[in-house]
């Protein structure tokens, strides 16, 4: 048992030390910019992740965050699904605006993720052959706690922050009105209802924690 793992272990070192090498390489003698170059690195790293190295090992290795190799791949699996190019940036610019950020927390599983990837791609798309850039992040207003209630004004405050992160989901599943089956999958759905569940007990939280003036 204790070889094996040693095995395991020589193994992912020597993988580490393949990718740091490709990955200086890659850097040094790297002839294009912008898109090329993005899509050279997410491809070596999509390449180590399919022999079997997680993210932190990848990440270590060619000495960035965890965080950013999650985006590249995802960057990855999206220039594998269409022939539109546009720089890793700008994707995950188009990402952020379209995509839930709690909808792929927790455990899911690989088909739910597919799943999801897929609608938020396609949505991608339609965006970039429609000529519409992503729109700019705004800074996100100060979340009232429970704690910080003291006032009915803040109790509105609170609510009207609920329903505003509620209402992009709310949108999506209006939209789904007029989709047939082939559009979207179950697990989707499944994803919004999740949201909205989350958010409602998140506002009677709130509410519970305010005392009767």
């Amino acid at each position: 048992m204790t070889t094996t793992t040693n095995g395991a272990q020589t193994k992912v070192s020597d993988l580490m030390l393949q990718l740091r090498h490709e990955w200086e390489q890659l850097q040094t003698n790297e002839r294009d910019t912008g898109i090329k170059e993005d899509e050279s690195r997410a491809e070596l790293l999509a390449r180590y992740s399919g022999k079997g190295m997680h993210q932190k090992e990848i990440g270590e290795a060619v000495g960035t965050t965890q965080n950013y190799v999650s985006k590249l791949l995802r960057y990855h699996r999206f220039c594998n699904t269409t022939v539109l190019q546009i720089p890793e940036g700008r994707f995950r610019a188009y990402w952020e605006q379209i995509a839930d950020r709690q909808a792929l927390k927790g455990k899911r599983t690989p088909e739910f993720i597919a799943a999801y990837e897929a609608k938020v791609f396609a949505s991608i798309s339609e965006m970039i052959e429609s000529g519409k850039a992503p729109q700019r992040t705004k800074r996100k207003p100060k979340q009232v706690q429970a704690k910080d209630i003291k006032s009915i004004k803040q109790v509105k405050k609170a609510a009207r922050q609920v329903y505003d992160r509620l209402k992009p989901t709310l949108t999506k599943l209006q939209g789904l009105l007029h989709c047939d089956r082939s559009t979207f999958a179950p697990a989707i759905i499944g994803s919004y209802a999740q949201e909205l569940d989350r958010e409602i007990k998140e506002l009677f939280k709130l509410l519970g924690d305010v005392r009767d003036e």
